[in-house]
């Protein structure tokens, strides 16, 4: 089992991060031209306990089989402030792998949070402790003590290949790992996205103001939906003529 964690991700890609959602992140991946599964974006079912949940930070990545905490415990051991914990359960779906108590723990030594693909427990217990947890449901039955598993290794979370030190973004629509190597990239096209949707946010209001003022109304849908919608109009008055 290795311990050493991996440097932090600069704290100037961060904070960029921060101004950025899990959907941007998302977005940046698909425009990156990278060809990244799913644009990195973990399973839906991988759920914040309670939806003001956020996390940012550096991937601490942890393997764990049979239902084990160890490996969970050995990682909050070398785990801090700007590390994410990523657990890769080995598909264990019979009993959770950790609660409020461990998450306490974690929560102590300043770790950022937890995304498990896998169950967790004590659910009241965790929102109290305001601790982000993204899981993929709760279930009462504790794990086990067995001395197995690993940290610091790649993993698959939730069908996403993550890597120590890969940036990890959650929210209430879900969580999304860019690999460190990319992550630059990945915060610029998110960040051109975020223009184009204040941009369209903007457009809808006008179209508010002119439809309140009675004066000409602008065109509400952006220019590429636009475009599709003129050919395929032009097509079936090409079709009509035959």
């Amino acid at each position: 089992m290795l311990y050493k964690c991996v440097d932090l991700i600069p704290e100037e890609l961060l904070a960029r991060a921060r101004k950025l959602s899990s959907a941007l992140i998302c977005d940046g991946a698909r425009y990156s031209g990278l060809d990244l599964k799913n644009d990195g974006c973990f399973g839906a079912e991988c759920k914040p306990v309670s939806d003001s949940m956020k996390v940012l930070g550096t991937a601490l990545t942890v393997h764990t089989e049979g239902g084990s905490i160890y490996p969970i415990q050995v990682a909050i051991k070398y785990a801090g402030p700007g590390y994410v914990l990523v657990v890769d359960t080995d598909e264990c779906r019979d009993r959770c792998l950790c609660g409020d108590i461990v998450m306490s723990t974690c929560k102590a030594v300043g770790a950022e949070g937890l995304v498990i693909d896998g169950y967790v427990r004590d659910k009241e217990g965790l929102k109290k402790l305001g601790f982000p947890v993204f899981s993929m449901g709760v279930t009462p039955r504790s794990p086990v003590r067995e001395k197995c598993g690993s940290i610091n290794e790649p993993i698959v979370c939730c069908g996403i290949k993550v890597s120590p030190g890969d940036l990890i973004i959650g929210d209430a629509d879900g969580v999304v790992a860019i690999p460190r190597e990319h992550i630059a990239l990945v915060l610029d096209k998110a960040e051109e996205k975020r223009q184009f949707e204040e941009k369209r946010i903007e457009q809808a209001q006008g179209y508010c103001e002119a439809k309140q003022m009675g004066k000409p109304l602008p065109e509400i849908i952006p220019k590429w939906a636009l475009d599709f919608l003129k050919t395929e109009l032009k097509e079936q008055a090409l079709l009509a003529d035959i």
